[in-house]
């Protein structure tokens, strides 16, 4: 059972890294518009929404192969803690201050975020 409630937990990760995939300029103009530094270089933008592809996509696959096999289980805990400190800083940058349309988006965020706390007590 804790495959099909991990898997719950985790669909909506896979699925963004997909949406961000396949609208990578826009969701990199996006974060640039949102992070307190704009005037990086563009590729500093690049590089860090590529990095969140990558973990979005394999975070989760990771996390249900190691609960279907059991191997890989530090990869799995490592993999759970890394989409909570992503979420945790998502939701800094994208949804604080919780006030108005932004309070929904913080609170689904904090619950993600235990979720996957919880999640990686699994391993």
């Amino acid at each position: 059972m804790y495959f099909v409630y991990a898997f719950m937990i985790l669909l909506m990760y896979f699925l963004a890294g997909i949406n961000k995939a396949r609208n990578f300029s826009g969701t990199v103009a996006g974060f640039k518009n949102m992070f307190f530094m704009k005037k990086l270089p563009n590729l500093f933008y690049q590089l860090a929404i590529f990095l969140v592809i990558v973990l979005e996509i394999l975070a989760p696959l990771i996390i249900l192969y190691s609960l279907q096999t059991d191997m890989y289980n530090d990869l799995a805990y490592f993999s759970s803690v890394g989409l909570a400190g992503f979420t945790i800083l998502a939701t800094i940058i994208y949804h604080f201050p919780p006030t108005g349309g932004e309070y929904y988006a913080f609170m689904k965020n904090l619950t993600a975020t235990g979720s996957l706390m919880l999640l990686s007590t699994l391993f």
